[in-house]
């Protein structure tokens, strides 16, 4: 069975929609004039660069502090709504159809930046077509990707080289980091037209 490991947000689901829904429930509250996709890239953008700096900080408190530091003056109690929406998130267009073509002889894990209590609130498995053999959390890790510990524990549990098991994120510094840690790594695209030819 050729294991296949997938990032989470917004590879698998839909992340970035669930962040626009929040941003429409506080931009008035704020005044806010970002665009709703401009307000999730910079929001995403203030999250990596608090994990990408090796934070030991839990998840949540991370997404707080990006938050906090994208809208000024802002009440850390509207994580609640934020943490809240992640029950709504969806499956990306097509992926579901992916993962049904590819679920003949192949073996399905995750690998997420995720906390395990957000991991459960999204129920993954309840809306999956295919299951998944295990979700690994940097909760559970004990590290956030890139890191390449978070890599390793992947490796070691699924027991096979590394060039064996394919590797996919739509985050192109996760495929970066993934690639060099020498995981076979595809593009969401790229395991789409792989799925095809399966």
């Amino acid at each position: 069975m050729q294991p296949i490991v997938f990032d989470m947000l917004d590879t698998l689901l839909d992340e970035s929609a669930m962040y626009g829904k929040f941003y429409s429930c506080i931009s008035k509250k704020y005044s806010l004039g970002f665009e709703p996709q401009d307000f999730v890239k910079r929001f995403f953008e203030c999250e990596h660069k608090r994990i990408a700096a090796n934070s030991k900080k839990q998840f949540k408190e991370i997404v707080k502090e990006a938050y906090l530091e994208l809208v000024k003056g802002a009440d850390a109690k509207d994580m609640e709504i934020l943490f809240d929406l992640h029950k709504e998130m969806a499956f990306l267009p097509g992926i579901k159809e992916m993962l049904i073509k590819l679920d003949n002889k192949r073996q399905f894990f995750i690998l997420t930046n995720c906390s395990n209590d957000l991991v459960k609130s999204i129920g993954i498995s309840s809306k999956s077509p295919v299951k998944f053999q295990k979700i690994f959390t940097s909760e559970d890790n004990g590290v956030y990707k890139p890191n390449p510990h978070s890599y390793q524990i992947v490796v070691d549990y699924i027991g096979k080289p590394v060039n064996k098991i394919i590797y996919c994120s739509s985050n192109i510094w996760d495929l970066i980091a993934s690639r060099k840690f020498g995981f076979n790594s595809k593009s969401v695209e790229e395991l789409k037209d792989f799925a095809n030819l399966s």
